[in-house]
């Protein structure tokens, strides 16, 4: 079993990535699929700190201690992970700073366009019609190329892109059309692209730190708010913002990220087993989005006083695709892009 550390004890109870991705990491396709335990027996105890903002509750959460459970397993118990989630490290952008200085080795996150900006294409509304497709597209080797490969060089090498699932909006007032929207505060946390997809709607854009989010809803600072189902309700934001719109917006990304001058350190072996654990928690995570995110909504459905909705998706889509040109032009090539990567995914699927 993978280490959770002590304090949280009490507290919480699509296949394998591209072998282009893992070669481009170090390690051979041969590698990923044969793990030479002999070898690895004669190597000293690694001991690595997986530092996490998720809670165990949730999908990303869960995951994590997944991925400490292969990479034990895959290295024959010489390579040992503890998670330390609920940002017990501290947030998303220490946790990142922790990794360049190589004293936190492992974490999950999507905030990473301090240091590759394009990467906030991905959060496009409405880029991504599945999860399939945007599993096949985020972990192939064209996007790593086109962005994942930029990382390595500001201390972060992404190992996989967990699919959190699609973004709902979490609103003080019912939503039910894109309309509806007009004159609300909502939530950015990738002002780039959300600026300008909620200007188009009428809405207004307001930065809010993750941990800040429900004071922020609950003072009526922000109306509104957007995330996976999954990643709502077990910090309880809903209790703040109890209408619920299913409307499948931006397809959230997590990459897994591995310091990269802890990467630097390990030998063949050990990156080709860090590699197999991290393809074998992308099948992990994969398997489980939806069900997590139907799960939640169903949650939501029967929690008292929130209200659920389901209007019709279309409007939603044609409004805010009208960003796209404007996206584009901030990040030339990088859309267009990604929407050839997605037709070509739908068609092989």
């Amino acid at each position: 079993m993978p280490i959770i550390s002590r304090r949280t004890c009490a507290r919480f109870g699509a296949g394998l990535i591209a072998a282009v991705l893992l070669t481009a990491c170090g390690a051979s396709t041969a590698g990923i699929t044969t793990s030479k335990k002999s070898s690895t027996k004669q190597q000293p105890l690694v001991q690595a700190k997986f530092g996490s903002t998720a809670t165990t509750q949730s999908l990303g959460g869960a995951t994590a201690v997944y991925f400490a459970q292969q990479l034990k397993k895959d290295s024959n118990g010489r390579i040992e992970v503890t998670v330390y989630p609920n940002s017990e490290l501290g947030g998303t952008p220490t946790i990142n700073a922790g990794l360049q200085a190589g004293t936190i080795q492992f974490t999950a996150n999507d905030i990473l366009d301090a240091y590759v900006p394009a990467i906030d294409v991905l959060n496009t509304a409405y880029l991504f019609p599945s999860n399939p497709v945007a599993v096949s597209v985020l972990n192939s080797s064209a996007v790593y190329k086109l962005l994942w490969n930029k990382l390595p060089a500001e201390g972060l090498r992404v190992l996989a892109v967990w699919p959190s699932g699609f973004s709902d909006i979490f609103a003080t007032v019912p939503i039910d059309s894109p309309s509806a929207l007009r004159g609300i505060k909502i939530r950015t946390f990738v002002p780039a692209v959300e600026t300008t997809e909620y200007s188009r709607v009428g809405a207004n854009a307001t930065a809010v730190v993750y941990d800040q989010v429900f004071t922020a809803l609950s003072s009526h600072l922000i109306q509104a708010v957007t995330d996976p189902p999954d990643l709502v309700t077990p910090l309880q934001w809903e209790t703040a913002a109890p209408y619920v719109s299913i409307v499948n917006m931006a397809f959230v990304t997590t990459p897994l990220l591995v310091s990269q001058s802890f990467w630097n350190s390990l030998d063949s072996i050990q990156r080709a087993e860090v590699s197999k654990a991290a393809a074998a928690s992308l099948k992990y995570e994969t398997a489980q989005a939806i069900t997590y995110n139907d799960n939640s909504i169903t949650a939501l459905e029967s929690e008292s006083g929130v209200h659920v909705l389901h209007p019709n998706v279309t409007p939603f889509g044609a409004a805010f695709r009208r960003a796209y040109p404007s996206i584009e032009a901030k990040f030339p090539g990088v859309l267009q892009e990604l929407e050839k990567l997605v037709v070509a995914a739908k068609k092989a699927k």
